[in-house]
């Protein structure tokens, strides 16, 4: 981007204004970013968070570099063993997540989930939203099963709680965890899927 060069005499207009915040990084807090005089390309400094952010337009508005990977959205952690999991099919206590985030963006959600002791039946884990499933895995178990669980999509622009069911086809099944291995939910934002919108 070229400097901004004023003439001697030359009135500052609403351009040259605008070309030097398009090089210029505001300090803020992100409680009292810039509302007016911003544009598409304005970059900002948040002084308490820690954060640089970019104006990314008027429904999107400040948002973290757009083509980066925006790390970890949540993470839900349990040491606590959850017993007598059935057909039924159960959420798994402690595993739930709420997260926000902007149209366009790719999410991942993943899990490692270790069940025991049982035979001859097969265990799965799903990852749900509401009543529906996302994502679900299954294995058939000799003794103990552990089972890895990941998905990736782009969901609509919002709140979402995204949350772990585990079932059997027949028999129960108990979770295996304890302090040095907890079972983890973690959601992360990977970067985008399409532009702001």
């Amino acid at each position: 981007m070229p400097d901004v060069q004023v003439a001697p005499g030359e009135v500052i207009t609403a351009a040259h204004t605008n070309e030097i915040l398009s090089q210029t990084i505001i300090p803020a807090s992100s409680g009292a970013l810039p509302t007016d005089l911003r544009h598409i390309g304005m970059a900002a400094y948040t002084t308490d968070t820690n954060e640089l952010l970019i104006y990314s337009g008027a429904v999107v508005g400040w948002t973290k570099p757009w083509n980066m990977p925006w790390g970890i959205l949540g993470v839900a952690s349990t040491t606590t063993v959850q017993t007598g999991i059935g057909s039924g099919a159960a959420d798994l206590t402690g595993l739930t997540l709420t997260f926000s985030t902007p149209a366009n963006r790719r999410i991942r959600a993943s899990t490692v989930v270790e069940f025991g002791p049982s035979t001859n039946l097969v265990a799965s884990v799903a990852i749900k939203e509401g009543v529906g499933n996302l994502q679900t895995q299954a294995q058939v178990m000799a003794s103990y099963a552990t089972i890895a669980l990941q998905y990736t999509a782009s969901p609509t622009a919002g709140s979402h709680t995204w949350f772990l069911i585990a079932g059997t086809s027949t028999g129960t099944i108990d979770t295996v965890t304890s302090a040095p291995q907890p079972i983890q939910f973690v959601i992360e934002d990977l970067g985008p899927a399409g532009n702001p919108s």
